[in-house]
């Protein structure tokens, strides 16, 4: 969850060497997916977490060229932290979130979403299969 917060939330996490490493994106194959909804990433960071070996984190940069576009994703994926922690982490940093989230079965796994234009990012919580969690904060170009 703190991993989660550093990273996406403030964009301040700090890792030794011994804590971290910069992976090859070749071997994950959901985040490309998922951070395409966003555009095309200029560039992709993946990150392996040793203290959490089913943890990593993903980080894409974008050349937006309008206010509403988005700038940065940052996702953090994980095999290793249950629901309850995951929609705390999701939850963090937002005053009175006002969380939306399609219920039509036919759509499958619609993450859940908070979208704050005006105070410039997007946040979604996506619960895959096998424990997998998706926690993402997008930050747009400008507050729109």
């Amino acid at each position: 969850m703190m991993t989660y917060h550093l990273a996406c939330n403030l964009g301040e996490l700090r890792l030794d060497k011994g804590e971290a490493k910069v992976a090859d994106g070749k071997k994950y194959s959901t985040p490309g997916s998922l951070m395409y909804t966003w555009g095309a990433p200029e560039s992709l960071t993946y990150v392996d977490l040793s203290y959490a070996p089913t943890t990593y984190i993903v980080v894409a940069t974008y050349r937006p060229k309008y206010p509403q576009q988005v700038k940065r994703v940052c996702q953090v994926h994980s095999n290793a932290i249950r629901r309850v922690d995951a929609e705390r982490a999701f939850l963090s940093a937002v005053e009175r979130p006002n969380v939306t989230w399609d219920m039509n079965p036919a759509r499958g796994r619609t993450p859940f979403e908070i979208d704050r234009p005006k105070e410039g990012f997007h946040k979604r919580l996506i619960f895959l299969d096998a424990g997998w969690v998706i926690m993402e904060t997008a930050i747009y170009k400008e507050p729109h």
